[in-house]
């Protein structure tokens, strides 16, 4: 007779399981050499140990790269949005020491201009975009909206991300991020394009 159809929980691990031996096979096929790239500057330490491997926190539902980052013990999963509500969740994990801590993930202004742009230092896409979230989830609430976003090429190579966001209070405003340190760095969520709309993961 016909086999009876595994349980879908049994389903979504065999296919997990089949994605993971994929994605290893893709790694042996570029031959040696790190798969990722550093997310952190070497300015970044650990106020512990000063040890500079350093982990950034990323909050939030994954997308398939953060999830890959996740897997290779590169980021750290804060869990949702909503716990950054209150400005007190950490930013880092040593990797050395397993200390956590806030300071440093953002540095700059307060976003309402290109002058005062707040500065993400991350040099991965995924997670520099997820950085923009978690800056605006602290201050505005998790239920904030995207409405629009538009990368701004600025003096020196520097780039701007604009984002157009309405608070759930209904109140609009823009916000400037400095996104020099990622953009045009890990093609996957690197968000680049002049002049796109929308929000992104």
């Amino acid at each position: 007779g016909q086999r009876p159809e595994p349980p879908l929980a049994e389903q979504v691990v065999k296919a997990r399981h089949n994605k993971r031996l994929m994605l290893d096979e893709a790694d042996r096929s570029r031959g040696p050499g790190p798969a990722i790239a550093p997310l952190v500057g070497p300015e970044v330490v650990g106020p512990s140990c000063s040890s500079t491997e350093v982990l950034p926190f990323v909050y939030g539902v994954l997308n398939e790269r953060l999830e890959l980052l996740a897997q290779a013990n590169h980021v750290v999963v804060g869990g949702a949005l909503g716990r950054l509500t209150g400005g007190t969740a950490s930013e880092w994990r040593c990797g050395n020491c397993g200390h956590e801590w806030r300071g440093g993930l953002f540095t700059g202004g307060d976003g309402r201009s290109l002058d005062e742009a707040v500065v993400i230092n991350v040099h991965d896409g995924a997670v520099g975009i997820r950085a923009e979230r978690q800056w605006l989830a602290e201050r505005l609430g998790a239920d904030f909206e995207q409405l629009g976003q538009m990368l701004i090429s600025g003096q020196g190579g520097r780039r701007f991300d604009k984002l157009i966001v309405r608070s759930p209070n209904g109140g609009t405003r823009d916000v400037y991020f400095d996104v020099s340190a990622f953009f045009g760095g890990s093609a996957s969520g690197s968000g680049s394009g002049s002049g796109t709309s929308g929000a992104r993961a």
